[in-house]
This record gives structure tokens, sequence and C-alpha cells, in this order.
């Protein structure tokens, strides 16, 4: 299996029995101040919620909770707390907070990235973009 390739924050190495938990040292320090209610409002997300719009690899979409977005054909689960965004797929997952990006992808397959435009509690504008 190809390896997965990191880039900026965190992204477990591949296979199922290997998906640790991101350590302690390196959560963001804004994902605890997300906990406190903002006094502003959620930035609009180009394509909404139509997580049919990440397809082609890339969107701008909303999030609250949990959703399931398919990109370049593979399906990917985002679950959204604490200001944390965390994107489960079949080789291993990546999780970014904090206003950050991440990338993964295998030597083999194109590269997708993750950046936050806003992440709160259980909600997130998410921008996913890929490159072949």
């Amino acid at each position: 299996m190809a390896g997965l390739v990191l880039l900026l924050t965190l992204v477990a190495c591949s296979g199922s029995d290997n998906n640790a938990e991101p350590s302690p040292s390196t959560t963001s320090s804004s994902s605890a101040q997300s906990n406190q209610p903002s006094s502003e409002p959620v930035p609009e997300a180009a394509d909404g919620q139509n997580y049919a719009a990440c397809n082609d690899g890339t969107c701008e979409v909303l999030i609250r909770g949990q959703a399931v977005l398919t990109l370049n054909g593979q399906k990917n689960t985002v679950t959204v707390t604490d200001g944390t965004v965390k994107l489960v797929h079949g080789t291993g997952y990546a999780s970014v907070g904090g206003g950050g990006s991440t990338s993964w992808g295998s030597s083999d397959g194109p590269l997708h990235t993750v950046s936050l435009k806003y992440a709160e509690g259980d909600t997130a504008v998410v921008v996913l973009t890929t490159r072949s």
C-alpha cells in the first residue's frame, strides 16, 4: 500500500490498525477556545451544503456535525467536533483544527488538501482541493 503524504498538520498512516488519535501536542490552542460561543456569524460556503460539489475533488462546503463526501470516487466521512475536522477515508484519516490545513494522498494517486475557512463547535466551512 502506498504511503500517505503529510503536510502541515496531521495525517495518520495507512491501514485500519494504525488510525491512532492525534496526540495532545498536535491539537491547536484555538480548539479549546471553540467551545465558547462566538459573536461572529458562520461564513457562507461557496457550495453551501451541496456535498456532490466535492465529487470532482474541489469544493467549499458547510458541515454541521457529520457529512459524507466523495472525492475523486473515494468515500470520505467528515466529522466536526470542538472546532476540529476529522476526515476518514479508506486508508486512514486526516485531522485539522485551528484554521489550518493538511494534505494526503498516495504516490500513485491525487493529492487532496483540506483547509479550514471556519471551524467552531460542530460547524465548519472546509475548502477541499485536489491535484493530480
